[in-house]
C-alpha cells in the first residue's frame, strides 16, 4: 500500500512557510520589529519572534491551513494550537529569556501570541491575530 501526493496540492510545510511570510508582513505593517524568524530553542522551534511597538517581546505561534475548492479542512487553525504546542512554546520562550535576556526591555515582559491564517488558492480568506495566548 502506498500514496500518492496530487501533484497540485501543496506541501503542508510550503502552506507552513507562506503563512509564516504573510504574518511576518502583517506584523512590520503594524509596526512590529521581526528580530527572528524559525529559531531553534533546545528541541523546539518558535516561529516568530519579534518587538510590538510598546517595546513587549513577542513569541509567535503561526498557525496555517489551507481549505480546497472542494471544502478541505473541518478546522480552523487555532485548532490546531494544542495544549501540548503551546506548553512546548512556553517553555522555550523562557528559556530564550533565560539564554538572551538583553532582549527583554525593562519591565516590559514578554507574551505569546498566535497568528491563524486560513488560506483558499494561496490567498488569504481569513486571519486571526490573538495576544496573549495562555494555558
Amino acid at each position: 500500500m502506498f500514496s500518492v501526493k496530487h501533484p497540485k496540492m501543496p506541501s503542508s510545510r510550503k502552506i507552513g512557510i507562506f503563512g509564516e511570510k504573510i504574518a511576518g508582513n502583517y506584523l512590520i505593517k503594524y509596526k512590529y520589529q521581526v528580530l527572528l524568524k524559525n529559531h531553534k530553542e533546545g528541541f523546539d522551534e518558535i516561529d516568530i519572534v519579534a518587538r510590538d511597538p510598546e517595546g513587549t517581546l513577542i513569541f509567535c505561534e503561526v498557525k496555517t491551513i489551507s481549505k480546497t475548492p472542494t471544502g478541505g479542512s473541518i478546522f480552523l487553525p487555532e485548532d490546531h494550537l494544542t495544549r501540548l504546542k503551546l506548553k512546548k512554546l512556553e517553555r522555550s520562550s523562557q528559556h530564550f529569556i533565560s539564554r538572551h535576556p538583553s532582549f527583554l526591555y525593562g519591565d516590559m515582559g514578554w507574551r505569546i501570541d498566535l497568528i491563524a491564517i486560513t488560506l483558499s488558492d494561496f490567498r488569504v480568506a481569513k486571519f486571526s491575530h490573538y495576544k496573549n495566548i495562555e494555558l
